[in-house]
């Protein structure tokens, strides 16, 4: 097998080290919320004291319908302070938002390869994603993994992520960046 590769810019850990986003806050990339899960993460982090407590930033570029079912779902879930819209973000942004977050959950419920998950690791950022699909070969962590429709399972994953000392969580950094590596030009 040949895996494709990431951009050789999120190999570098030394740019853009000031967070974007003050705070703590979890992220996910998207185009299309509705195929890559994203309403199933607001439901999720709805039903949990620990996740409110975080900001869940949402990337990419969203049509304007999908945009508006994403902020009627959220104001219906009560998350307008806790979750914020950015769309297109540029890639040294990307860079910074993997950098700082929380974690980066990719919850799709089906992905052609999911690179995201590649620059996630690369940018040091722990990963979450969900189990179908090629999403299985690029995450090393099953314990870090759930079936897409199983928003319980996804919450408690996210919790637990959140809860991690920083001890486990330098070595999930660690493990997922070496993990990472395969996946170059």
């Amino acid at each position: 097998v040949i895996y494709p590769g990431i951009n050789d810019f999120f190999w570098d850990v030394s740019v853009n080290d000031t967070p974007l986003v003050e705070g703590r806050y979890f992220f996910s990339v998207t185009t299309h919320p509705s195929r890559k899960n994203i309403f199933n993460v607001l439901h999720a982090m709805a039903g949990s004291e620990y996740l409110r407590k975080y900001t869940y930033i949402i990337a990419g570029m969203i049509s304007e319908v999908h945009r508006r079912e994403l902020e009627i779902l959220i104001k219906q879930l009560n998350l307008q302070s806790q979750v914020k819209l950015y769309g297109y973000v540029s890639e040294e942004d990307l860079k910074n938002l993997y950098r700082h977050a929380a974690f980066f959950i990719y919850p799709s419920f089906y992905e052609g390869f999911g690179l995201p998950v590649i620059e996630a690791m690369a940018s040091f950022c722990p990963v979450l994603s969900s189990d179908n699909s090629s999403l299985p070969e690029v995450n090393p962590n099953s314990e870090w993994m759930f079936g897409a429709v199983q928003v319980d399972v996804m919450r408690e994953a996210m919790e637990r992520m959140v809860r991690l000392s920083e001890a486990d969580l330098e070595a999930l950094k660690v493990k997922n960046r070496s993990f990472a590596e395969q996946f170059t030009w």
